[in-house]
């Protein structure tokens, strides 16, 4: 038997757990992945021509990307994803509203300015609650080299380093440059994300959406593939309208949810205001290039 099988033997019997149960489960490796991972060159980094089989769930320290646990962070993390494979049972149906607002997010994502294939780095600022606690993050996310992340709610504190600039898909982590080479046609996109699925998440349909709420949330996708992520949300089915949000900051929007993820958008511009999971709110502040980052702490992503 492996290590995991002793694992799972001695842990006997276990019920099917809920999204927020999975996503609370892999928030808390994040600390010990994004110290791992800090510690490996970034040509060692793997993209999608080269990429293990499972990254981390969606992460408040780092980039979802870490691929390096360490002891029994590779036990825990291996335990959840073996109980977690929950496959949807009936098909959901697409609901329309939900579906018609997402698809009007798009069009007005679309028609806003940009597009940053060139940029040396992606500038995310956010605040998130946890625990009652409320916490301000700023990450910005490297074209080439290393990312670093401030986080309030990390231990140590300091600038954390996070290694190369990774985007997170399902079972695939994508370069900047692979980011921009996806396609704008949202059924080409929709095969295209599905593929890079490969086993992550509770379940394929959940996982499809949390990629597209990754992709809005921190990463410096153009305004037609914000259009086409949002128009691939919009043909998942289980995703539906929960109406009216008023996020942490005080900003109107609307909500849509599947398995217990929420994303808050503005259907004026497309912006994603503010996100919910169980256990987890956050808002996003600001997204937009930078030319440049702050040096991590010496004393970070040491061992």
């Amino acid at each position: 038997m492996t290590p995991l099988d002793d694992l799972l033997s001695a842990a006997g019997r276990v019920d099917e757990i809920t999204t927020g149960q999975w996503q609370r489960g892999r928030a808390a490796l994040d600390p010990a992945i994004a110290i791992a991972a800090s510690a490996i060159p970034v040509a060692a980094q793997p993209s999608r021509a080269a990429q293990p089989s499972r990254p981390s769930r969606p992460t408040r320290y780092g980039l979802r990307r870490k691929f390096a646990l360490a002891g029994t962070a590779v036990a825990a993390c291996a335990a959840v994803g073996a109980v977690a494979l929950v496959l949807d049972a009936g098909g959901p149906a697409v609901d329309a509203q939900a579906a018609t607002l997402l698809r009007n997010a798009g069009t007005a994502a679309g028609k806003q300015q940009g597009g940053w294939p060139n940029a040396p780095y992606w500038d995310v600022t956010s605040v998130y609650q946890r625990d009652g606690k409320t916490y301000h993050r700023e990450i910005w996310i490297s074209h080439h080299g290393d990312s670093v992340l401030r986080d309030g709610g990390a231990p140590g504190g300091g600038v954390l380093p996070l290694g190369a600039g990774l985007f997170p898909a399902g079972g695939t982590a994508l370069t900047w440059d692979e980011l921009y080479a996806l396609p704008t046609d949202p059924a080409q996109l929709t095969a295209t994300l599905n593929a890079d699925i490969k086993g992550a998440g509770p379940n394929p349909q959940s996982e499809l959406f949390t990629i597209v709420g990754d992709l809005l949330r921190e990463s410096p996708a153009p305004p037609a593939l914000r259009r086409a992520l949002y128009d691939v949300a919009a043909g998942i089915p289980g995703v539906h309208l929960t109406g009216k949000v008023t996020d942490m900051l005080g900003r109107k929007g609307t909500g849509v949810t599947r398995d217990g993820e929420t994303l808050v958008i503005d259907p004026a511009d497309g912006r994603l205001l503010a996100d919910t999971e169980d256990g987890w709110t956050s808002a996003y502040v600001h997204q937009g290039p930078a030319s440049s980052a702050p040096a991590a702490s010496p004393q970070e992503g040491k061992s």
